[in-house]
């Protein structure tokens, strides 16, 4: 920048020059400007907008939503901001000049290495298997820099994060008064937003469909069938396959809430299985219509989905999902994307509510009080509970 340039207050440190970041990317200056953009049904059918300015309003979204099956919810302490990841803000804040999804893959290759391998050996001595996507909810719990939003299956819990370390402002502009509750119901008719663990079926069936093809026609060919390792199907970027998994999904969203329970398969069965598998086809006892095959490909795609793992004490104790918002491109929130629908899919409607921080004080706290959510129930840390309960049991102990 020149000397004699003029100077946009509302840029923020660049200091390559590598993209104008200003405010006027990352936050609304106004509700009328948030409000124009979110209710126009004509450029954003997606999208939905209300706002909530007293107690009889809220306690008619609270009663209507707080019971809704099937909704996932995200609070904001201010309704200023627009939906970005911790990834892409890392990046348009020219903290970096490499791009997100390379970016994150670093960060997972990092963390296998650090410590002397200390992850990899502690999720080995779990019996845990290793995976790329074991590595990423791990990063979203300790607040790295991820493709990942974070939402909830509670309405409750979305509003504690919407309430948790908020500033009222008595003067300012008015959006400034607000918080915001953006929600999605993934029961909505119609629906096609990716779920990722359905991603991985298709995965799974591609794979086993181009092994049964390649054998049919050369049953004598020695056929590398490493494809089906279930670590391959949970990789961020597979450095063997032009770097593509779960990096190349733009929109998404990742639960283990419906992950059905049923004994997990170990490694060796995984491999058995395989290999059966090879054998079957290969002696054409097994084609891609015979009910041999539905067999195989229940085995393998459930020992899959049994290592999409999102258990952590914050994602339990918060009832909570990811979205997966990965855009080509990086500086786009998610409310643009999910307006402009590059996916060509169906996708439910994504709500937004900004509620007056007036009604933190005489609503949402004594409510969250009365619920027993608070910030050691959201966050629960593992020292403070077993310290607690030590405590609870002496002084219990000690009266008898």
């Amino acid at each position: 920048m020149k000397a004699t340039d003029p100077v946009n207050p509302f840029e923020l440190y660049n200091p390559d020059r590598k993209f104008a970041y200003t405010l006027s990317i990352k936050n609304y200056f106004s509700l009328a400007e948030k409000e124009r953009f979110w209710r126009d049904s004509q450029h954003n059918p997606h999208l939905d907008y209300c706002r909530i300015d007293d107690e009889a309003q809220f306690e008619d979204f609270h009663s209507v939503l707080v019971e809704k099956p099937n909704c996932i919810f995200r609070g904001i302490n201010d309704a200023k901001y627009k939906i970005f990841t911790s990834a892409q803000v890392h990046y348009l804040l020219d903290m970096t000049s490499i791009a997100p999804r390379h970016f994150i893959a670093r960060e997972i290759i990092a963390l296998k290495k650090s410590n002397d391998r200390l992850f990899p050996r502690y999720f080995e001595a779990l019996g845990v298997d290793e995976t790329d996507f074991l590595y990423l909810s791990l990063m979203q719990h300790y607040s790295a820099k991820t493709p990942f939003l974070d939402f909830s299956y509670s309405l409750d819990k979305a509003l504690f994060f919407a309430q948790d370390k908020y500033k009222y402002c008595l003067f300012g502009n008015d959006i400034s008064k607000y918080v915001s509750i953006y929600w999605i119901d993934l029961g909505e008719r119609g629906f096609e937003l990716i779920d990722i663990i359905k991603w991985y079926a298709d995965q799974l069936e591609q794979a086993l469909d181009g092994i049964i093809n390649v054998l049919t026609h050369h049953p004598g060919i020695h056929l590398d069938v490493s494809i089906l390792n279930w670590e391959n199907f949970l990789l961020w970027a597979d450095p063997s396959n032009r770097g593509e998994g779960i990096n190349r999904i733009e929109l998404g969203y990742i639960t283990d809430k419906r992950v059905p329970i049923i004994p997990k398969t170990t490694k060796k069965e995984y491999n058995d299985f395989i290999a059966k598998f090879v054998n079957d086809v290969k002696i054409g006892k097994l084609t891609r219509h015979s009910a041999l095959y539905n067999e195989y490909y229940e085995k393998l795609y459930n020992a899959i989905i049994q290592n999409v793992k999102l258990t952590n004490l914050n994602i339990t104790a918060q009832e909570g999902c990811f979205m997966l918002y990965n855009p080509n491109e990086s500086n786009i929130p998610l409310e643009d994307f999910w307006s402009h629908n590059n996916t060509y899919l169906h996708l439910p409607t994504l709500h937004c509510v900004d509620i007056s921080k007036k009604l933190i004080r005489t609503q949402i706290k004594p409510m969250l009080k009365k619920m027993n959510i608070s910030k050691a129930t959201i966050y629960p840390i593992e020292k403070d509970i077993v310290s607690s309960v030590e405590k609870q049991v002496t002084h219990e102990s000690s009266k008898n």
